[in-house]
């Protein structure tokens, strides 16, 4: 690494920044409606096709149906919310962001489709300003691990649903270093920094058996833990260059690093990170 790109590094950790900031920043790439991995079919190479699926999956995973009050936290750009109108009939949503850009788009997106009754908000999943028992179904893709903390956001979901109602969230946790030596070093200290930039705070960098006690914990019954990696990540770090995800291709180039082919892969491969679908009732 060059001085020149040690001093962007340093620079990249010492700053301060916010979630908020990061997606205002790297919200709204061209040509995408969606912000997540995928879920990777065989044979599919479309990154839109994958993320409508792992969307899609997740409706599923929740069981919607037209008479849900549904709340999604950390909504993206809000297409998420129309596929769960058009495909499952869901007729109320309520959605929550910390990103003003996002919200934006999201409430432009909605109206122009038509669906009058999905409402997007700016709001703290940690501290909503909603009232307890407003749903049935409370749904998270990809960023539960920003709060702080992800144990305050769970206790806050069950307060937020109804009794019997659904939480469903697709979360990365830490998993098992499959790797020694210099090599798991190296995946170590990408590692880090890759919680660095996501804003991953380091109490909710646990791993699956720590996160199965926070639910517990948390009043939350019927849990079903489900680690996705290798239909979600794997497939992902493994068709989509650097490039296809902005804000990832930002962050390489402010390490002033150009991964060589592959390396990315080895470092999901290495189980530094996994990749969960999560469901559990009040």
């Amino acid at each position: 690494m060059t001085l020149a790109a040690l001093f962007r590094l340093l620079k990249l950790l010492l700053r301060p920044s916010s979630v908020s900031e990061l997606y205002s920043k790297s919200g709204m790439p061209s040509g995408r409606g969606f912000l997540n991995f995928g879920w990777w079919e065989e044979g599919c190479l479309s990154l839109e096709e994958a993320c409508q699926e792992l969307v899609r999956r997740v409706g599923q995973e929740a069981r919607l149906s037209p008479r849900d009050r549904v709340l999604d936290v950390g909504f993206g750009l809000g297409e998420q919310d129309l596929l769960w109108t058009r495909e499952f009939g869901v007729e109320h949503v309520l959605g929550l962001n910390v990103s003003f850009p996002q919200a934006r788009e999201a409430r432009r997106r909605s109206l122009k489709a038509g669906f009058s009754h999905i409402r997007h908000v700016i709001a703290d999943a940690v501290r909503p300003p909603l009232g307890s028992g407003r749903f049935d179904k409370l749904l998270a893709l990809e960023c539960a691990f920003h709060f702080r903390t992800r144990r305050a956001f769970l206790t806050e979901a069950r307060r937020l649903l109804a009794p019997g109602g659904r939480l469903v969230l697709t979360d990365i946790v830490r998993g098992d270093l499959r790797v020694g030596g210099f090599k798991g070093l190296r995946h170590q200290i990408f590692g880090r920094l890759q919680e660095r930039h996501w804003h991953i705070p380091p109490v909710n960098a646990v791993g699956l058996e720590a996160y199965q006690r926070h639910l517990s914990q948390a009043g939350f019954q019927e849990i079903r833990i489900e680690d996705i990696t290798e239909y979600v990540l794997l497939p992902y770090v493994t068709i989509c260059s650097p490039g296809t995800d902005p804000s990832q291709s930002a962050f390489l180039d402010a390490l002033g690093l150009r991964l060589p082919p592959g390396a990315l892969a080895a470092f999901i491969r290495s189980g530094y990170f996994r990749y969960l679908m999560v469901s559990a009732r009040r």
